[in-house]
């Protein structure tokens, strides 16, 4: 399978709101995806995507890119603590979310994002891939519109094979001062993630059970409305779906659900996705 590299950055709060990004390199093809996806209560789902946007240069940790009615730049302020996050485009806002597999039409609508990204939680390594937890905050910017926008989030980058199929990870804050974020491999295969808590080390764990409520059963292809995470037997975190999209990929696509989350009775969010291939 090819090679690629993604940087990436998401942050959801409980009533709904949250933002997505994410820019992926494929050397092989000489281009660049770039995705954002918000998520505005009252107006829906806005999507910017292009798949083919011209690779940015890489002399800087910085990363720019730029394409017909889309500017963007993610910039690495200090490495592991801070990032800014930049956007200027046109977008659309859809319906419906499955119309993202179906040409991606709806309402033109101008975007951007003035964010920062700052660490609260150590890195977390694994093979090619790390993650981090730190808080988002800044403006979403779609049509007229400003909103101020603060939330935890987490920062990813990884390099290598593209995510196989029927994965699942989920990265979610719980209150203010813990997180977590989760991988399971399709066909049973090991899990992996960690658990934060704000001034404790990070707890890797490899023991994560994923339940689906009886209510909460997929449909077809669609997305699960209730999920019930168990970490190391001790953590249980329920989650519902407060509204998802749908991402086309050459041989599939991604489900991108924004969850909220209570854990010991504390609330809070974030984002749980799927890939998948078409039968």
């Amino acid at each position: 399978m090819p090679r690629t590299e993604t940087w990436g950055f998401g942050a959801a709060r409980p009533d709904g709101t949250g933002v997505l990004v994410r820019l992926t390199l494929h050397p092989e093809h000489g281009v660049a995806w770039y995705w954002a996806y918000l998520f505005v209560p009252g107006l829906g789902l806005v999507v910017v995507r292009d798949h083919e946007v011209p690779p940015p240069r890489r002399t800087t940790p910085d990363l720019e890119v730029r394409a017909e009615a889309l500017w963007a730049e993610l910039v690495c302020e200090v490495p592991a603590e801070h990032w800014g996050i930049g956007l200027e485009a046109f977008g659309v806002v859809l319906d419906d979310p499955w119309d993202g597999l179906r040409g991606e039409l709806g309402t033109r609508i101008a975007v951007g994002l003035d964010l920062e990204w700052e660490h609260l939680a150590p890195e977390y390594r694994a093979a090619d891939r790390e993650h981090q937890f730190g808080r988002v905050h800044g403006e979403l910017l779609v049509g007229r519109d400003r909103i101020p926008f603060d939330a935890l989030g987490t920062r990813e980058h990884a390099a290598g094979q593209p995510p196989p199929t029927g994965r699942h990870r989920a990265a979610f804050a719980i209150g203010d001062e813990r997180a977590a974020d989760l991988a399971l491999d399709a066909g049973g295969g090991p899990a992996r993630g960690y658990v934060w808590q704000l001034g404790e080390p990070l707890r890797i764990t490899d023991r994560v059970a994923l339940e689906l409520r009886p209510e909460g059963a997929e449909a077809g292809s669609g997305v699960p409305a209730f999920l019930r995470y168990v970490v190391d037997g001790k953590l249980e975190v329920e989650a519902e779906t407060a509204a998802f999209a749908a991402v086309p990929l050459p041989s599939g696509h991604v489900l991108l659900a924004l969850i909220r989350v209570v854990a010991d009775d504390a609330p809070g969010a974030g984002f749980a996705e799927w890939v998948r291939t078409r039968p």
